[in-house]
């Protein structure tokens, strides 16, 4: 096979992050063996898996000698599976068309709000799963012949099939979908905001004492069905004595905890709320993270731009590159599964919180900068009650009728 050179590139395809990337040839589809393309190739598996961006199309040029305009590039992120992404050909459809008009479908209206809107790759694959039921259950795929009552007979098929949360799920989905229909005068006005949601107010579900301390004993113990036992350890003190959600732990730098200043950055790559801020480093945790990063430079020159939860560097069974959001949710799942405890990543963070709010007099205001809450309300939602100063309540109440006077 005649080897592909740099500037004479065969029409490049898809570029698919993850670990085994290749740049394929729309003709011969076999690897370009030119040393100057293997470099380029992994120079942009990493700017794949790390950003999960575009490729830089002035650098991109400089290899592909201005054929940039013939590459479709990825849009996913690595953790993305292959059914969760965006199709390609549509986006490619909707660059070369004319799409001011109004969209003919449901799907379409999706496309176009994806295509102008930055969303998360998780925000996505939410919208895009309300679109897909939606259509399902009532056929309906014209944007403009969608009716109230369509939407109350949608709703309760959802209702009697799953829960409350999901249909707000839903209807929240289409709701964004609709109301980016109205802006651009799409649509007269958005049915959704007539269908009112849920109301659901549940109580956080936490950890109890006991169930954590069964969680530590089995990382500290030889049968620990995630491995290694000390990293995980360290991984569950660091979400419970911080409160960090799953993604901003997996995208934990190194760069971003200062032990001479000892606070950690929770960036913004890892925001649900698209900002970042400082926290304290937990003393209770403080050792463990000085010794995972000693462990991780006995195995790795230069961790400043490295995961500071590199569960690959010291088992080679995980896949990827890095630890995954979704990976760490699994790792907690086989946890729940060998003690009978329903442990996760988010219940650490709701048990922190609601620990933090409970007893008389909480610092609301410190315990909402902790958690990232843009409103304090959200942080008023952990506050219970001490059973024994309902206790206290209810004992001034009295019937003592012996102090009753007979108006009679």
């Amino acid at each position: 096979m005649r080897a592909c050179r740099a500037g004479q590139f065969l029409d490049p395809v898809h570029i698919f992050p993850a670990g085994r990337q290749q740049l394929l040839c729309r003709q011969n589809r076999e690897r370009p063996r030119h040393s100057r393309a293997v470099r380029w190739r992994a120079c942009i598996d990493r700017k794949i898996y790390r950003r999960g961006v575009h490729f830089p199309k002035k650098e991109f040029a400089k290899f592909a000698n201005n054929n940039f305009k013939h590459v479709v590039p990825t849009i996913r992120r690595c953790t993305m599976t292959e059914s969760q992404e965006i199709n390609l050909n549509n986006i490619a459809r909707l660059t070369k068309t004319n799409d001011t008009g109004p969209p003919s479908t449901i799907v379409e209206l999706y496309e176009r709000y994806c295509h102008e809107t930055i969303l998360r790759a998780a925000s996505k694959e939410t919208y895009g799963t309300a679109v897909r039921v939606f259509e399902r259950d009532t056929g309906i795929t014209d944007p403009r012949k969608v009716n109230h009552e369509a939407i109350l007979l949608w709703r309760d098929n959802v209702i009697k099939r799953a829960s409350l949360m999901t249909w707000n799920t839903y209807r929240r989905g289409m709701k964004t979908l609709f109301n980016f229909a109205v802006r651009n005068k799409w649509l007269e006005e958005n049915l959704f905001l007539s269908v009112k949601p849920a109301t659901l107010i549940k109580r956080k579900k936490t950890l109890s004492k006991k169930a954590m301390k069964e969680v530590i004993m089995l990382l500290k113990c030889d049968s620990c069905p995630i491995l290694p036992g000390w990293f995980w350890l360290t991984v569950f003190k660091t979400l419970y004595y911080t409160g960090m959600r799953r993604r901003q732990l997996c995208a934990l730098r190194w760069r971003d905890i200062d032990f001479d200043r000892k606070t950690i950055l929770l960036s913004v790559e890892g925001s649900k709320t698209a900002r970042e801020w400082e926290i304290p480093i937990p003393a209770q945790c403080e050792k463990e993270l000085i010794d995972l990063k000693r462990e991780s430079e006995a195995r790795h020159v230069g961790l400043e731009k490295c995961q500071v939860f590199w569960v690959q560097l010291f088992e080679t069974s995980y896949v990827g590159r890095e630890l995954s959001p979704t990976q760490l949710t699994h790792a907690f799942g086989r946890l729940s599964d060998h003690l009978g405890i329903a442990v996760s990543p988010h219940k650490l963070r709701h048990t922190m919180a609601t620990d933090l709010a409970s007893g008389p007099n909480p610092d609301l205001k410190s315990l909402q900068y902790l958690l990232g809450h843009t409103n304090l309300a959200t942080t008023l939602e952990y506050v219970n009650p001490e059973m024994s100063q309902l206790r206290v309540q209810l004992s001034k109440l009295s019937l003592d009728l012996d102090g009753l006077q007979d108006v009679n």
